[in-house]
């Protein structure tokens, strides 16, 4: 990224910029270790035994490759760290080479709960073992805060082959070097190269005041005054508040769920992020957002309290409200739309449903047989705009979330975190989607038959 925007900022090309983000990118290898999970505040499932390190520990407290047990020295945990990066016989990860004399660029980051001389101590012994065991002496070292994760006692350490990367977007290594050392005021990043005189430029507040009032009066503005819609999909308000909130009690039960599956498969936040997004959306119905009955108004409602959610789950989430309340409101009119009109309502909503779901295959690769929530989304999509028929789609939508139990994860964390791929338990977002879909449903007043979550652990 680094070097990325350096160039950017030398006026390279755009296609160039490319090119020389794939290269480095392709000539870089990471592995992480952790004495423990950071410690997230009003989360406690997550912690690693007394006397055991996790060697392949992510940011986002994912399991990790394998955990040593007792506590090992560290000259120990770097060799198994630089085994990982390094080590050419493994074919799975040896897919950068690091030969004698090539230029190469170490980063050791501290994720956020080791002291200086800690970091000072571990940097030490990786320099020592990359010189003794692989003859590799960086011509760079960066050490730092670099991406953190709140208080997590832990390191991970980064290798970039210069010499590879220069080959492969034809260019050299001291160009990379000086975007490298290009001089930054970002945050945190160590300016090798002294960067005197490139002070950061003070901000007129002046023009900055009307921006400032601006965004004061959006945030103050009530739930009510930002439903002012040209068109309208009218809906009986009781009905859609009573099924949005039987869909958000549906998934914050699941909660304990979730997260213990995410805890296998990923970072433990997915039980976290659903309930917090679904005590957000029951706040909103507490302030009347369903009471004027529009199912356009309420959408767009959802979508920036969905925004708020974050990680993939509330960026599919959101990408699929947009292109829901787009495709409704291509067919809403207040002039030929009303509760008593002739117009098949429940088929525009199948059809809006399936629009959206394809066109939110337009921004992910994921699609259904890669254990993702796509793999609820679309089946249900599917059968929901075929037949008409809600329930028919939420039973479709139970039976593929409890599927994800025997796929192999090809996308996202669980693809590569922990034994995720043997375990037969649910991809956490394609059950958090079921639940929702199967609450709708009780609330709307259609019986679905409900799978039980405590099955879920051996998919028996």
């Amino acid at each position: 990224m680094k070097m990325v925007c350096s160039a950017a900022a030398e006026n390279w090309l755009f296609d160039d910029c490319i090119r020389l983000a794939e290269a480095v990118n392709a000539q870089t290898v990471s592995i992480g270790s952790a004495l423990d999970h950071c410690h997230v505040p009003g989360r406690q499932h997550q912690s690693v035994a007394e006397d055991t390190c996790i060697i392949g520990a992510g940011i986002h407290n994912e399991p990790g490759q394998r955990t040593l047990t007792p506590f090992p020295s560290i000259d120990e945990i770097v060799k198994e760290c630089l085994d990982l990066l390094c080590d050419q016989s493994d074919p799975e990860r040896g897919f950068a080479r690091f030969d004698s004399g090539d230029e190469t660029v170490l980063l050791i980051n501290n994720y956020g709960g080791l002291s200086a001389l800690e970091l000072g101590a571990l940097t030490d012994e990786v320099q020592i073992q990359l010189a003794k065991r692989y003859s590799l002496q960086p011509c760079r070292t960066m050490v730092g805060a670099f991406e953190t994760s709140l208080n997590a006692p832990g390191f991970s350490i980064s290798l970039a082959n210069l010499s590879a990367a220069a080959r492969q977007c034809d260019t050299a290594v001291p160009e990379l070097l000086a975007l490298l050392d290009r001089p930054t005021t970002a945050v945190s990043w160590p300016n090798i190269v002294g960067s005197a005189g490139h002070a950061i430029k003070s901000v007129d507040k002046s023009s900055t005041d009307g921006a400032s009032g601006k965004a004061q009066t959006e945030e103050e503005t009530s739930v009510r005054d930002i439903l002012e819609p040209k068109v309208d999909f009218p809906v009986d308000g009781s009905v859609l508040d009573r099924a949005v909130r039987s869909a958000c009690d549906a998934a914050i039960s699941s909660e304990p769920h979730l997260t213990q599956w995410d805890m296998i498969m990923g970072d433990g936040d997915c039980g976290e992020a659903v309930k917090d997004l679904c005590e957000g959306v029951l706040l909103l119905l507490d302030k009347g957002a369903a009471s004027q009955g529009s199912l356009l108004n309420f959408t767009r409602i959802l979508m920036e309290t969905v925004d708020k959610m974050g990680g993939t789950l509330g960026a599919i989430f959101g990408i699929f409200l947009s292109a829901f309340y787009s495709a409704l409101a291509q067919h809403a009119d207040k002039r030929t739309l009303s509760l008593h009109s002739g117009y098949n309502r429940s088929e525009q909503l199948a059809k809006s449903v399936a629009s959206a779901v394809k066109s939110l295959q337009g921004h992910t690769a994921a699609r259904e047989g890669d254990r993702t929530v796509m793999d609820v989304f679309i089946p249900f999509a599917d059968k929901y705009a075929e037949t008409g028929d809600f329930s028919a789609a939420v039973q479709i939508a139970g039976d593929k979330a409890r599927a994800t139990c025997w796929i192999k994860p090809k996308m996202g964390r669980a693809s590569y975190v922990g034994d995720a791929a043997t375990r037969e338990i649910p991809d956490p977002g394609a059950w958090a989607l079921y639940e929702m879909l199967w609450g709708l449903a009780q609330g709307l007043g259609i019986s679905v038959p409900r799978l039980n979550r405590d099955e879920m652990g051996t998919c028996a």
